[in-house]
């Protein structure tokens, strides 16, 4: 459902049970049962377009602040800016260093 998303600014725990027809408690209780919760899933979601949209970035040599933040879901860059340095613990200008810290792809 998060990864069919076209702007994940716009899910919703309550857009995700009305898309999926269930219930709050059906959909919390199913995530439950997964040991899932639905913040941990939209992190997830994000931190994975980020990840591609860095990707993609690369091989054409332009990335911006602004462009990533609407390919994660976010309204404008600093909210950004903010999430991708809590997520990689570094800032937006070391974001090369997300894609190789020694070598390797950040999973």
């Amino acid at each position: 459902m998060l990864a069919g998303a076209p702007n994940l600014s716009a899910v919703t725990y309550d857009r995700v049970c009305e898309a999926l027809r269930e219930s709050e408690r059906s959909l919390r209780r199913r995530l439950d049962e997964e040991g899932a919760k639905f913040r941990d899933l939209l992190r997830d979601e994000r931190r994975r377009r980020c990840l591609d949209y860095l990707f993609q970035a690369a091989h054409n040599r332009a990335s911006s602040d602004t462009d990533a933040a609407r390919a994660t879901g976010f309204s404008d860059r600093r909210s950004f800016a903010r999430w991708f340095r809590t997520e990689f613990g570094l800032p937006w200008t070391d974001r090369a260093k997300v894609m190789h810290p020694r070598g390797r792809r950040a999973a």
